[in-house]
């Protein structure tokens, strides 16, 4: 239904917040829980999340904004051990507006009201938008006219591909005309077969 020539990026991230072991059953032990700490970590990081992405500028490529999910979370080895550490991954996308840099900025802005907390880039590829009239564009929309007779909008879209790694080195890329699938990495991500011939035919 659509032609994707672009997307937004991403920036990944591990944050490592302390504690202090102890035995759970120890009624005079006070230490800190990583554990707890974490849970905290992650609240405080959201609501600051929400003060900040309406400060930034709107981006025309990509109108729904940057976006940030915290995607794992562990912490803990027993039920009578007080957990000494809590890691958290998340996973940042970012747009022409909202940057790699414009995004260490705000988490360190979170992770230094953590004692002791620190943050380690994972990964990171920028957002990437080609022109509509750019001839990778032009091309592949021309195979799609010839190919089922329909005309298909172009769209900068959501999540990320190896097109956004390719504009890392100023290589242009589409993200491509694909089958049709749905629930994207959900359990059950599936693809329609019955749309692989048409795509065939158009490349």
């Amino acid at each position: 239904d659509e032609l994707v020539i672009g997307a937004r990026g991403f920036y990944r991230a591990k944050i490592r917040i302390p504690g202090k072991a102890g035995h759970t059953g120890m009624p005079t032990v006070k230490v800190q829980n990583a554990a707890r700490v974490g849970a905290d970590f992650i609240t405080r990081l959201y609501s600051a999340w929400d003060l900040f992405t309406p400060t930034l500028k709107e981006d025309k490529d990509f109108p729904f904004g940057p976006g940030m999910t915290v995607t794992e979370v562990h912490s803990g080895t027993a039920f009578s051990v007080i957990p000494d550490l809590c890691t958290i991954f998340i996973d940042f996308r970012l747009t022409h507006i909202c940057r790699e840099h414009d995004i260490v900025k705000f988490l360190d802005s979170v992770v230094s009201q953590f004692k002791g907390s620190s943050s380690e880039k994972m990964d990171a590829w920028p957002a990437y938008t080609l022109p509509e009239n750019h001839e990778l564009a032009q091309g592949l929309g021309n195979a799609v006219e010839k190919t089922t007779g329909r005309i298909l909008p172009r769209i900068y879209c959501g999540p990320s591909n190896i097109g956004n790694y390719l504009a890392s080195f100023n290589i242009p890329a589409t993200c491509g005309f694909g089958v049709v699938c749905e629930n994207f990495h959900a359990a059950d991500e599936r693809i329609r077969i019955d749309t692989i011939e048409l795509v065939y035919k158009v490349y």
